[in-house]
């Protein structure tokens, strides 16, 4: 079990660190944050079990570069937390309902896309006039 926290304390630290590669503001704010996904990646296959890895990984992550300890206290509350609420409520969701939004979704990208596939030169007819 410690062994299984470690790993996902260094998964998140890993991801975190390729986040932080696209920092924006104080080392810190990035526009993309990978270690989520990994976090609810860790709760979906491990279970809720797996919340002190994350935890651990923020903590490791955030208090070098946090600007005080209540400041990294919160970061790391609202990084553990976020994953955990995503985590209820993907379990919580019924297949069909997690089918349903799929269906929709596809639906969508199939109304974005043109009813005619286009020749890469523009709106040129095929037709051959001699």
């Amino acid at each position: 079990m410690a062994l299984r926290l470690v790993a996902v304390a260094a998964l998140y630290y890993a991801g975190a660190w390729i986040g932080l590669l696209q920092e924006l503001v104080r080392d810190q704010v990035t526009p993309l944050w990978p270690p989520t996904g990994i976090a609810l990646a860790c709760l979906l296959t491990l279970g809720p079990t797996a919340w002190p890895g994350i935890a651990l990984g923020a903590v490791a992550v955030n208090a070098p570069i946090g600007p005080s300890p209540l400041a990294v206290l919160a970061i790391v509350v609202g990084n553990t937390l976020a994953p955990i609420c995503s985590y209820l409520l993907l379990r919580n969701a019924t297949r069909r309902q997690i089918e349903h939004v799929c269906a929709q979704l596809a639906e969508a990208v199939f109304r974005l896309a043109p009813d005619e596939p286009r020749p890469p030169g523009g709106d040129r007819k095929s037709t051959d006039r001699r």
